[in-house]
């Protein structure tokens, strides 16, 4: 499994309330528990006229990569990236 794989499958597995990619770090449902994982290199980043962060994408030392994206209508959400895959909303 690639680090970003596993930095997703901890995130989903431990329902994490909030989470920063940069840092490595999340806390867990009712922000009880905080946990690490691996950080990764951010690649871009993109913010609304709010500055939420609306997009993200991070790399990690193994080549793999983790793509964050927010919506008001669907809140944030994170895939992992194969090599050659495109980006949300891009073809």
């Amino acid at each position: 499994m690639t680090i970003a794989g596993k930095v997703l499958s901890t995130l989903t597995e431990r329902e994490s309330s909030a989470y920063s990619l940069g840092a490595g770090y999340a806390v867990g449902p009712l922000n009880r528990g905080r946990f690490t994982f691996p950080t990764g290199a951010l690649l871009s980043e993109r913010r609304n006229d709010a500055g939420r962060v609306t997009h993200a994408l991070y790399a990690y030392a193994d080549g793999s990569r983790l793509e964050f994206t927010w919506t008001a209508a669907t809140g944030p959400a994170l895939r992992e990236m194969r090599p050659g895959q495109a980006l949300s909303g891009q073809r």
